[in-house]
């Protein structure tokens, strides 16, 4: 197992030598990069968002990184996503949600998580398991502070028309697809996307200092499809999965409890279910690998892939959607939560 210092001071080392979606989950392909084109509400509304933006993410990046103060810039957004303030875990509503939210406001973060929070790091412990592929790095485009667009789109020049994909290493969310060549139109909402700060938007800790990269990597998917699956792992067991189907393109999710291989009946992230329906041939190869990958950690949602008979590794997620994907079934989300407390407890 790789450490974290040989984490620290190694890299990926890049090989010598349309279109632009939205990778969370849950964003159709459809809808791709128009988050960040603007709102629809009238020019003046946009601007007074604008400024608004703008006052809170200065006021972030001065304030310090402790919880009461986390807690102000993170419950807004919590609120706008859950209907409601965030309950603590005596409170019979307590949900997978509250989980998330209390954990990533806390500034308690381990040097392993931080560094496995950046994905260009992540590869490297990743690969270190066996039986667990992770999708070959080509190049890196490090965000430092007066990098344009000018500047990426000359990187980006010497990539295009190759089966690779970029990706922020610091977030999750945009993907661009270098085989067919995006449009200027695509790259620039990109770029403005890959330079977004989760810790100074969402107050999650463990974004709070990492470097920005991009990452090129090759492009794993097949026929453009590829399908997602979100392990949830509690000291290195296996709780749950969230398996998203053709995330590209007409996107579904099933949720399964692991113990029982019983589907769960609940709507998540907003996304439909698939209209068939079977687990995965490898999905106890996959359960093996996450159980392996998150040894190291309290809790982590590990995200894999499956694809020409091999598990691919995508990424570790400490606080996923920052506590934010809706979930229906509230029986489950408040025995989800119950579960991972008594685990975090005994172990």
């Amino acid at each position: 197992m790789v450490g974290v210092t040989t984490l620290l001071s190694s890299g990926d080392r890049p090989a010598t030598g349309s279109k632009c979606v939205i990778a969370n989950g849950a964003v159709p392909s459809d809808q791709c990069c128009r988050f960040v084109s603007g709102w629809d509400g009238g020019a003046q509304q946009m601007s007074f968002r604008s400024i608004r933006r703008k006052i809170r993410d200065a006021l972030s990046d001065v304030v310090p990184n402790w919880m009461p103060f986390n807690y102000v810039f993170a419950v807004p957004k919590f609120h706008r996503a859950n209907g409601r303030f965030p309950v603590g875990e005596s409170s019979p509503e307590f949900e997978f949600n509250d989980f998330v939210f209390w954990r990533m406001i806390r500034n308690d973060r381990r040097m392993i998580e931080k560094v496995c929070t950046d994905k260009q790091f992540a590869k490297i412990y990743a690969r270190s398991f066996p039986g667990v592929h992770v999708a070959e790095t080509i190049d890196v485009f490090r965000l430092e502070r007066g990098r344009t667009l000018g500047d990426f789109e000359a990187f980006l020049a010497r990539h295009l028309g190759r089966r690779l994909v970029a990706k922020p290493t610091h977030s999750s969310g945009p993907i661009l697809f270098l085989d067919q060549s995006p449009s200027a139109a695509d790259v620039a909402k990109f770029f403005a996307a890959s330079k977004v700060d989760f810790f100074r938007d969402k107050r999650e800790t463990q974004y709070r200092g990492l470097e920005k990269k991009i990452l090129i990597e090759e492009n794993i998917s097949v026929d453009g499809k590829l399908s997602d699956y979100k392990f949830y792992v509690v000291k290195g067991i296996p709780l749950y999965s969230s398996m998203v189907f053709d995330r590209f393109g007409d996107i579904s999710c099933a949720v399964m409890d692991l113990n029982d291989l019983s589907v769960i009946e609940t709507e998540f992230a907003k996304l439909k279910f698939p209209a068939h329906f079977e687990p995965p041939a490898a999905l106890p190869e996959m359960i093996d690998a996450a159980g392996r990958l998150a040894a190291e950690f309290d809790f982590v949602r590990v995200d894999l892939y499956h694809v020409n008979g091999r598990v691919h590794f995508g990424e570790f997620t400490f606080s996923p959607s920052a506590g934010s994907d809706p979930m229906s079934n509230k029986v489950w989300t408040r025995r989800f939560a119950r579960q991972i407390l008594d685990i975090l407890r005994e172990r």
